[in-house]
């Protein structure tokens, strides 16, 4: 099983599963496509249209990193819902973070008892 995300040059890429025009804002949790690839779920109230839901997913997903939005960039899927958002900073700080919203974290804490 994959991650949600994965080491950069500059910090991280973070595969999001956006549902736009939702009734609140959230981010956390996972979904996995049929080919395996591991999704952070995320939830904006904006609607799609004029760039706001990006906007919108951009301001959330830094906040729960936190990041300053202006360290975050939509590098795919600007039309979409299924979006790569680069996030710069230290990578090793945000993939773990990006791990604890997902789910991820006992996962991996139970890994590193195990000495993997």
């Amino acid at each position: 099983m994959s991650p949600p995300w994965r080491a950069v040059t500059d910090g991280i890429e973070v595969a999001l599963k956006v549902a736009p025009r939702a009734r609140r804002l959230a981010i956390g949790g996972r979904a996995e496509d049929a080919d395996g690839r591991a999704w952070l779920l995320a939830q904006v109230t904006a609607a799609p249209e004029s760039g706001r839901a990006n906007v919108a997913v951009v301001g959330l997903l830094a906040e729960a990193l936190g990041v300053p939005p202006s360290a975050c960039d939509v590098v795919a899927g600007a039309a979409s819902r299924r979006k790569r958002v680069r996030v710069r900073g230290d990578a090793a700080a945000l993939g773990r973070t990006v791990a604890e919203l997902s789910g991820e974290g006992a996962d991996l804490g139970q890994r590193a008892n195990q000495g993997g």
